[in-house]
């Protein structure tokens, strides 16, 4: 770092530039160090979101097979299963979607007062 001046630098503050050049210094890191904890922590929220998704889909296509493995079943009791579980996914599926479509809702970060 250079330090330009109008007027000669008298010697005391001379000796002070060091100390100034290393508060700086200080002050820069601390700044780096704060964006780099601020992207780390946004990229944990997407993955968090994104793990809570997947294990939200996952468990609906699970679901949608097994209703579509008892939809292939001509019995009474599996169409009164159908009828009770389809409008079930088809909440699920509307829950998901509604996270897929506002993901930022849930990663905004969470300051303390």
């Amino acid at each position: 770092m250079t330090l330009y001046a109008k007027q000669p630098i008298r010697p005391h503050t001379a000796d002070a530039y060091p100390a100034a050049h290393a508060m700086v210094g200080y002050f820069y890191q601390a700044k780096q160090r704060e964006q780099s904890l601020r992207d780390i922590t946004r990229l944990q929220a997407v993955y968090e979101t994104g793990s809570r998704l997947t294990h939200d889909l996952k468990n609906m296509l699970q679901s949608l097979f097994s209703l579509t493995s008892i939809a292939q079943s001509r019995e009474e009791r599996a169409q009164q299963l159908l009828q009770q579980q389809l409008p079930l996914l088809t909440q699920r599926i509307e829950l998901i979607l509604s996270k897929l479509q506002q993901p930022l809702l849930e990663t905004k970060p969470r300051f303390l007062p």
